[in-house]
C-alpha cells in the first residue's frame, strides 16, 4: 500500500497485524516509519520506541533519534543516536547524525569528537575530510 501511495490503508493493515500479533516487533518499526512519512511524529516515536526496546537494532535507534529531533526531545534524541552509534560505531550515517545533533545544539566539543572518529575510520572520503575541517573551524 505504501509503495502505491495508500498510506492510510498501509497504516490500517499494520495496526490490524499488530492486534493479531502484538509481538511482531518489526511491524512496529514499519508502522513507525510509515507514521513518520505521514508526518505523525509523536505516534511514529511511540511505535519506534516499542521496536527499539524489543529489537535493539541500531537502525531503529537511529530513526527514533531523528524522530525525537523532529519533536524537539533533544535529550531523548541524543540518547537514541548514541545507542545507534554504540551498536554500530563504524556507521557513517550514525556518526553524521550525532555530529549534526551536536552542531545544532552548539555543542562543538562533542561534534569535533565524533568528527574525529569519523575521520579516523574514513580518511579517504573527501566529504568526511571537508566536514572535519568545517567543524574544526567552529
Amino acid at each position: 500500500y505504501n509503495t502505491v501511495g495508500k498510506n492510510e490503508e498501509a497504516e490500517k493493515l499494520l495496526r490490524n497485524v499488530l492486534k493479531m500479533q502484538p509481538e511482531l516487533w518489526e511491524a512496529y518499526y514499519s508502522l513507525g516509519l510509515l507514521l513518520a512519512e505521514m508526518g505523525d511524529f509523536e505516534s511514529a516515536a511511540e511505535a519506534l520506541e516499542v521496536a527499539a526496546d524489543q529489537l535493539n537494532s541500531p537502525r531503529i535507534w537511529y530513526n527514533l533519534g531523528l524522530i525525537y529531533s523532529q519533536v524537539r526531545k533533544t535529550q531523548a534524541a541524543e540518547e537514541s543516536l548514541i545507542k545507534a552509534y554504540t551498536l554500530q560505531p563504524d556507521n557513517i550515517d550514525f556518526m553524521y547524525a550525532l555530529i549534526n545533533h551536536y552542531i545544532q545544539r552548539e555543542n562543538y566539543a562533542e561534534a569535533k569528537k565524533y568528527a574525529g572518529y569519523m575521520l579516523n575510520l574514513y580518511p579517504d572520503v573527501p566529504e568526511v575530510m571537508q566536514l572535519h575541517q568545517q567543524i574544526q573551524a567552529l
